[in-house]
């Protein structure tokens, strides 16, 4: 299935929810006006939880996260959040949506007869009797933004969180639970569609059943490949009628996640004897609406990577929207490097096709029909390269940041980024005598110290010279001057964003150097592979869009 926003803006989805989630998108902090509520990724998983009908471990997060807030007894210094009732002062009045923020709020444990909550390793941990319930902190603004979906459905639902939630049992919570889904479920049965992608996956299913055997289906390595992703575009871009698989690229991601969906799927019902794809579930078959319903658990360890683009700006929206096939196909992307590829070149090419087409301008369309894309797979790997090559200054210039600050995470990006292994022996013995001396586990006095470690390590000064340099080069929103200590958790979570990115591109290029190698060593010097796709492409697109004489 396609990312999940360009399947809430094309299909089945009321006017009313799209304006919801728009709101949200766009709602103001009240702290400062000039930022928003919530961040971009944490709407986009919302909006995907929503679609696929996939809240209801959601939901069970929001009404502990409640019960905590509403049970836990603010320390006397921070009497005057209590002011207004515990909700509305969290969520709307204080707004302890950060990670930071939440840690400073829940400082102190608490705990009574009845329960206990309090923060352990970035978890927020509540404690009834004989159950414990972990929530990571880097998940309250998610939550928030569904409790503020949930104030959209129904207003009421905050005045009843507050009454039932007081001192709470575990049944009493899970009550709480199938309530708000209740009402979630017959908001979305007035605004929201799912048929469609249920005959999408039914016809995947069904195109896979005509190719693979039962076995190969749930084995990665055999039916998902370049070759199977070509040949399902050209069969299914003309008889999967009014299902969307013109596109190249939407049959690309659609295959990926089905994949997924499949996978777990089948992992659900614990392999039983009979791995076929149909309605008959106590014959063992999977429906496809099974798989829409679990398509969302793998959709959610996805990385999201638009709000990169934002500021601070760690990529610009060019480069982020060039990687963005790579991430989404995740963990395929390394062995269908190919493909990505395809998409890039040839995809573009059918956008501008399809672009002609809407405008109904036969002498357009027949243009750019023949207009061959320009850049051929060297050239999409050299701009991988440039990219990976930016991801990498940026990490630089938070180094600099980091190092300004006094900040730990620089030391992760040092080891990260630093080559000179020579350079990373000297400062580690340098570290371990200072530990061992001092016995002192202070970041400042770390940091104190390392002004002196500069002068006996000469390549350590190189470095943060070259960092110096790298960030001043940055004139991108965010980096052109440095951002204040208070801004810095917006940096870390780019910078561990970045280092996955890093690692995941890193393998990418190495496959795709391979691919084009091989490609290499087949073709003659004028890029034969090359021009091989390129007419299998334009037979199919001429077939497509192309415009009779007649």
């Amino acid at each position: 299935m396609q990312k999940m926003t360009s399947v809430i803006t094309n299909f089945g989805v009321s006017d009313e929810l799209q304006g919801i989630f728009y709101s949200l998108r766009e709602m103001p902090s009240l702290n400062n006006s000039e930022q928003k509520k919530f961040k971009k990724h944490e709407i986009d998983s919302l909006s995907q939880n929503i679609v696929c009908r996939n809240y209801g471990k959601l939901c069970l997060e929001l009404s502990y996260l409640c019960f905590a807030i509403i049970n836990y007894q603010v320390p006397k210094k921070n009497e005057n959040t209590r002011r207004f009732s515990p909700l509305l002062s969290y969520f709307w009045q204080n707004t302890f949506l950060s990670q930071a923020h939440v840690k400073n709020y829940f400082q102190n444990k608490f705990n009574n007869s009845e329960c206990e909550v309090f923060i352990t390793d970035n978890v927020l941990r509540i404690g009834l009797k004989s159950t414990q319930f972990d929530i990571s902190i880097s998940r309250v603004g998610l939550l928030a933004a569904l409790l503020e979906f949930i104030v959209y459905i129904d207003p009421k639902l905050i005045n009843e969180f507050e009454l039932s939630l007081v001192a709470a049992d575990v049944a009493k919570i899970k009550e709480i639970t199938s309530h708000i889904q209740k009402k979630i479920y017959q908001f979305l049965t007035l605004h929201l569609s799912s048929a469609q992608e249920q005959r999408r996956f039914r016809f995947m299913a069904s195109f896979l059943d005509n190719i693979a055997t039962k076995e190969s289906k749930l084995n990665s390595t055999s039916w998902l490949t370049d070759e199977y992703i070509l040949n399902f575009w050209l069969k299914a871009s003309d008889e999967g009628n009014n299902l969307g698989f013109k596109l190249f690229s939407s049959c690309f991601f659609e295959l990926v996640s089905f994949h997924h969906a499949l996978s777990v799927s089948h992992s659900k019902i614990n392999a039983r004897s009979s791995l076929s794809i149909g309605e008959n579930i106590e014959a063992g078959e999977v429906s496809a609406d099974l798989l829409e319903q679990t398509l969302v658990q793998l959709q959610q360890n996805k990385l999201e990577i638009d709000w990169l683009n934002e500021k601070p700006k760690f990529l610009t929206k060019n480069q982020t929207l060039t990687l963005k096939p790579i991430i989404e196909c995740l963990p395929f992307s390394k062995k269908l490097a190919l493909t990505v590829t395809r998409v890039h070149v040839f995809g573009a090419w059918q956008a501008t096709i399809v672009q002609a087409a809407r405008k109904k301008d036969n002498q357009l369309i027949t243009q750019k029909l023949n207009q061959f894309p320009k850049n051929n797979y060297h050239s999409f790997y050299a701009l991988i390269i440039n990219n990976y090559q930016q991801v990498i200054d940026t990490l630089w210039a938070l180094l600099h940041i980091n190092h300004y600050h006094q900040q730990a995470q620089m030391f992760t990006l040092f080891n990260q980024l630093v080559t000179d292994k020579k350079l990373l022996k000297g400062l580690h013995v340098l570290l371990a005598q200072h530990v061992n001396k001092t016995k002192v586990n202070n970041i400042n006095v770390l940091f104190n110290e390392m002004m002196k470690w500069q002068l006996k390590l000469p390549e350590l000064n190189k470095t943060f010279k070259h960092a110096n340099r790298i960030f001043n080069a940055n004139n991108k929103t965010g980096f052109n001057v440095l951002p204040q200590l208070q801004e810095l958790d917006i940096y870390h979570e780019g910078q561990d964003l970045l280092l996955i990115l890093k690692q995941e591109l890193n393998h990418f290029i190495s496959h795709l150097e391979i691919v084009l190698s091989e490609q290499s060593q087949q073709a003659n010097p004028k890029d034969e592979n090359f021009r091989s796709d390129t007419s299998i492409f334009f037979n199919k697109l001429n077939s497509l869009y192309g415009v009779n004489d007649e």
